[in-house]
């Protein structure tokens, strides 16, 4: 950690160079701030007397409230409205017994993928199979399997686990052709297995494939 020149008075605000650690969190004055899980380098981090706020390339990507001496990872306010209990359901894996699809809905560096990984680990120790993947990654595995004639074969893989997690649906806008390809591993999937998806995008009139458009 490195402390970086910024205006104002030292007590009151701080610009910090902060190494993010493999829980996707950065420490110091003994929390730790959660960062959006894509972040495996070096982020700026400035401290003021009511705040932590956290960028990378120039671009804020998280902000909590600062809190002093839990050494924890803190919980902002955007993530204040979640439903605890039913994260506790679904941490049963009752849901991956049932079938059932849950949509983790919000902006940008609330949690969402951590919470999803985290889901997924507790499915994993119920003795559930899971495959974590990202939307766009999966897509585009789609779409290249289609173009070498391998679409059955990529289409099983994804069919297989108990449990699969989308992460950030609808971050990207997909092209209509490659969305129908989302849509069949989706159709494969019904009344097979769960799909846990995380995205920014509401859902239009509670079907999916409407999350996928621009």
């Amino acid at each position: 950690m490195e402390l970086l020149p910024h205006g104002g008075s030292f007590m009151a605000t701080r610009e910090l160079s902060c190494r993010v650690a493999p829980d996707f969190a950065v420490e110091m004055d003994t929390n730790a701030y959660s960062v959006p899980w894509r972040l495996f380098e070096r982020v700026r981090v400035l401290v003021t007397s009511q705040t932590v706020r956290i960028t990378h390339g120039g671009v804020e990507v998280t902000c909590h409230r600062r809190s002093a001496g839990r050494r924890g990872r803190i919980v902002d306010d955007a993530q204040s409205s979640i439903d605890h209990a039913q994260i506790g359901v679904f941490a049963t894996g009752r849901f991956i017994a049932i079938g059932d699809s849950p949509l983790l809905l919000g902006p940008p560096g609330v949690g969402k993928t951590y919470l999803a990984v985290g889901l997924g680990r507790a499915a994993i120790v119920a003795g559930y199979t899971v495959l974590f993947t990202r939307a766009v990654e999966l897509v585009a595995n789609l779409a290249k399997a289609q173009t070498e004639n391998h679409l059955e074969e990529r289409l099983t893989h994804y069919a297989r686990p108990q449990l699969l997690i989308v992460d950030e649906l609808g971050h990207l806008p997909l092209e209509p052709d490659v969305a129908q390809l989302f849509f069949q591993l989706v159709c494969r999937r019904y009344e097979r297995g769960a799909i846990l998806i995380t995205s920014n995008r509401a859902v239009v009139k509670g079907e999916l494939y409407s999350a996928m458009q621009p």
